[in-house]
């Protein structure tokens, strides 16, 4: 059984077990999460993608921990001045979850 969830804009296929990255939420480590916003359920031969059929369907998970990416470098360059600007940067924090159940 897999899901198509919806967070922040962001379309994630999940499974049971699955660990993912989504964008940074108040919430810690430990804390429960839950994701309503179910775009896709399929479960062995049936696929639901109806949105009165997946009114009621959810998908429970567990916040292992916070994480940064790797940082970005950012060049800036004015043509005709001779003038770069390097090592500005910029590092996303997401937030680890791990996927414990898809309730149908």
């Amino acid at each position: 059984m897999y899901a198509v969830i919806n967070d922040s804009g962001t379309q994630i296929k999940v499974e049971e077990g699955d660990i993912i990255r989504i964008d940074l939420k108040d919430k810690k480590a430990g804390d429960e999460i839950e994701f309503t916003s179910v775009d896709l359920l399929s479960n062995g031969d049936q696929l639901l993608t109806n949105k009165e059929e997946l009114e009621n369907v959810k998908v429970l998970g567990k916040v292992l921990n916070e994480i940064k990416a790797d940082k970005i470098i950012v060049t800036h360059y004015k043509r005709k001045k001779h003038s770069t600007k390097t090592r500005q940067g910029h590092r996303q924090k997401y937030l680890e979850v791990k996927i414990e159940s898809i309730v149908a």
